[in-house]
């Protein structure tokens, strides 16, 4: 009886080791699962829009979040209300300044199809005109990685 009991106690030994490795090598081949699947994943891309506008409407931009940019990237008709503009780079937009402007932006199709900026000045109807009216190129586009919705998530976690 006594051989018997070691006999299971080696046995058991011996077992617990294997379950141990496996537990050990499951857990390598999780983490690197994980990974080649964080390496693999598409990046969520925002975008900078900058259009050739002129002289008059220097500095016009937008900033998309990647909801919206996948949307215009699909070829979706997409209008967005910009958050205001001024002839000065660097400026925050004030709707008191007398310069300043309301943008509003229409894609009609994605890259390649046509695009509008329409300025619109709360000071004066007379000064409200389209800033940009023509093909969205690619040359206006600049694309960042945005991650701005996963830091949401992850507050709410």
């Amino acid at each position: 009886m006594k051989d018997q009991t070691l006999d299971i106690s080696e046995k058991f030994a011996e077992l617990s080791k294997i379950l141990k490795e496996q537990s050990e090598e499951i857990k390598q081949i999780k983490n690197n699962l994980n990974a080649l699947i964080e390496q693999t994943k598409p990046k969520r891309m925002g975008a900078y829009l900058f259009p050739e506008c002129g002289y008059e409407w220097m500095f016009v931009q937008i900033k998309l979040p990647a909801e919206t940019w996948m949307r215009i990237k699909a070829g979706e008709h997409v209008k967005v209300a910009g958050n205001g503009w001024v002839p000065e780079e660097g400026v925050q937009p004030d709707p008191n300044d007398e310069l300043f402007c309301w943008d509003s932006w229409e894609f009609k199709g994605g890259i390649g199809k046509p695009m509008s900026v329409y300025m619109k000045s709360p000071h004066n109807e007379c000064d409200s005109e389209f800033a940009y009216e023509g093909v969205f190129r690619e040359e206006f586009i600049e694309e960042f990685e945005d991650e701005s919705i996963l830091k949401v998530i992850e507050k709410t976690r």
